[in-house]
């Protein structure tokens, strides 16, 4: 086998892509998860063969985009840990680092994050729930398809692994047979 493909890691560049190409995946999602002629089962195996692929290909530590871009839910847990981390009780993390929301839950106000130094967190060994499963990519895509647009926009590995099952060989050759190959990649 030759050598991998290589990938897209220009943030200008990932976010102009993803954006310009968001109705194409965003069909090309649909018809994986309704259209499809492979089981849930066999397109989480070739997602994660994917995202394996890319992941050794990108050093998320050198990147820190979704430090800097994504909105961070805390669990209750995070605030305690987050608190902790800063030497501040649990109330008073809340009151000047955290908003709670509409929805009752609460998120970080800082964008980027406020433990984002140097791109680098200041408490990795401790960091966030959300944090630690990011890009959330060994779960399935199709099952929360807005949050894989979303983040295509400012993750190289989120955009790179939609790219590759975008031409993934066999999926092109069933989506066309399908009928559901409108909006074929643009490059």
């Amino acid at each position: 086998m030759g050598r991998p493909p290589t990938v897209e890691t220009d943030l200008r560049r990932i976010y102009h892509l993803a954006t310009r190409r968001r109705d194409e995946s965003r069909r090309f999602l649909r018809w994986l998860k309704y259209g499809r002629r492979r089981t849930k089962r066999q397109v989480m195996e070739l997602q994660v063969e994917l995202t394996n692929e890319v992941w050794a290909q990108i050093d998320c530590r050198e990147c820190a985009n979704c430090c800097a871009a994504m909105q961070l839910q805390l669990t209750a847990q995070d605030c305690v840990q987050a608190a902790k981390a800063v030497g501040l009780t649990t109330a008073e993390f809340q009151r000047r680092h955290a908003e709670k929301h509409r929805d009752g839950l609460w998120y970080l106000k800082a964008q980027p994050c406020l433990f984002l130094r140097d791109k680098q967190c200041s408490i990795y060994l401790q960091r966030l729930s959300r944090c630690r499963g990011f890009p959330y990519l060994h779960s399935n895509v199709l099952d929360n398809m807005a949050g894989t647009l979303e983040k295509a926009a400012y993750c190289p590995i989120v955009f790179n692994v939609l790219e590759r099952m975008k031409a993934h060989p066999e999926l092109q050759r069933n989506r066309r047979r399908s009928g559901g190959a409108r909006g074929a990649a643009a490059k």
